[in-house]
């Protein structure tokens, strides 16, 4: 083989090579971008999805507070309620709504004195004060005249609970407290379960440990799309925690990601073959383009002695 041929023949491979390279990195290119439309999908699924859980809780939460607030309020207008009232209130107010165990009231000296539904006698009369955390929120609750939210530790078993505490002013006298017991759970978890059904796990925490969760999947494969945020209820931070499921995931994610790139990569080989057949058929060609020449010379310079011998023959003939 020459080294014409040879040099020819090195160019056509790198040429083939390159064309090759240059359609499987758009193939790969396109792909990766495939790739990332779909995670941006479900990244904005997830903070939304955040959000939402935020707004619910708050809705959940807040109009209970707020009714709560409304028998303190009335309360106070009236400089008091008599106890028979006040039950019957506190009666209907649990009756409309989800997650409320009691109501009761505390007086001016942090003791329990009425409760709806009626509990242990163990109850009556404690003075709720002697656990740090109640007495802090009592105390906040006072000094602000504000209703303040605590955890209820310790009074639903393993179960977390919270008590919100509502300040009672008649003008200048503090008369005590209205209170609140909320299980947690109760609160929580149809509205996480209503996530879950939408594809999301989901978590709920204080700053201690997790209050309530729903879970479809921990893999990491899932967490890497993991959203937080925090929603707060009067004075208490909830962390909320939300990631997509495999459901979720599967429904956002199809298979033309790789599809495009099994295609690209086949229509790089081709190409690259293609080229290299239309590059060594050129060559090939050019090669019988240049033997053909090279006979038609010879061929010419064969007539050109024969006529040149015939004419040497025919002159010395003559002579």
């Amino acid at each position: 083989m020459s080294t014409r041929r040879q040099i020819q023949e090195w160019v056509s491979k790198r040429f083939a090579i390159l064309v090759a390279v240059g359609v499987a990195s758009l193939s790969v290119a396109l792909w990766q971008a495939l790739v990332a439309r779909e995670h941006v999908q479900i990244r904005r699924a997830v903070e939304q999805e955040t959000l939402n859980l935020r707004t619910e809780i708050k809705e959940r939460l807040d109009p209970q507070i707020n009714a709560l607030d409304r028998l303190a309020r009335r309360w106070e207008m009236r400089g008091g309620t008599p106890r028979e009232e006040w039950e019957a209130d506190a009666m209907h107010y649990l009756a409309d709504q989800t997650g409320q165990w009691r109501i009761s009231w505390i007086d001016p000296s942090y003791i329990a004195r009425w409760t709806v539904p009626t509990q242990p006698t163990t109850y009556r009369g404690v003075n709720l004060a002697r656990e740090e955390r109640r007495r802090v929120a009592m105390e906040a609750a006072r000094e602000t005249r504000e209703a303040k939210v605590t955890l209820a530790n310790n009074m639903f078993g393993d179960n977390r609970g919270l008590l919100v505490f509502v300040p009672l002013f008649v003008g200048e006298r503090f008369d005590g407290f209205i209170q609140g017991i909320f299980r947690t759970p109760e609160l929580l978890d149809p509205l996480l379960s209503e996530h879950a059904s939408l594809g999301f796990s989901t978590s709920v925490s204080d700053d201690e440990k997790e209050i309530a969760s729903h879970r479809t999947s921990d893999r990491q494969e899932y967490l890497q799309w993991l959203q937080e945020t925090e929603v707060e209820v009067h004075n208490l931070i909830w962390h909320i925690q939300v990631w997509p499921g495999p459901e979720l995931v599967a429904d956002i994610r199809s298979s033309l990601p790789e599809a495009t790139l099994a295609a690209g990569l086949l229509l790089a080989l081709l190409m690259s073959l293609t080229v290299r057949l239309a590059r060594t058929a050129r060559i090939h060609a050019q090669e019988v383009g240049e033997t053909n020449q090279e006979l038609e010379e010879q061929i010419t310079e064969r007539k050109r002695a024969e006529e040149a011998l015939q004419f040497t023959q025919f002159a010395s003939s003559a002579r």
